[in-house]
């Protein structure tokens, strides 16, 4: 996030993985944000999530599936009609054996 009046920048920096997604609620000051399966710092595993954070503060909201997810997180999107539903889209890798 950048603030251009005072030419600065905040960064929130609780994923611990790189992210896959980002969206913007449109009228509150949060982000959610999708991250791709990371390690903790105890080093342990944490499966991909979501995590929900005030823009404005930096402070988290919200972790949605964090031991409910076993692929990455695709896509995320708040609703424009409900204030504080969620949508959530895996990425999901499907084959389909070429005979």
């Amino acid at each position: 996030m950048t603030i251009v009046t005072f030419q600065t920048q905040r960064h929130y920096r609780n994923h611990t993985n790189d992210l896959t997604c980002l969206c913007v609620h449109p009228s509150e000051p949060l982000c959610a944000s999708g991250q791709a399966e990371g390690h903790s710092n105890t080093s342990t595993v944490q499966k991909p999530h979501v995590q929900v954070w005030n823009y404005e503060t930096l402070e988290l909201a919200h972790i949605i599936g964090l031991d409910l997810f076993d692929v990455d997180i695709g896509a995320v999107a708040f609703s424009h009609k409900v204030s504080f539903e969620i949508s959530i889209l895996l990425q999901m890798s499907i084959f389909f054996p070429l005979h």
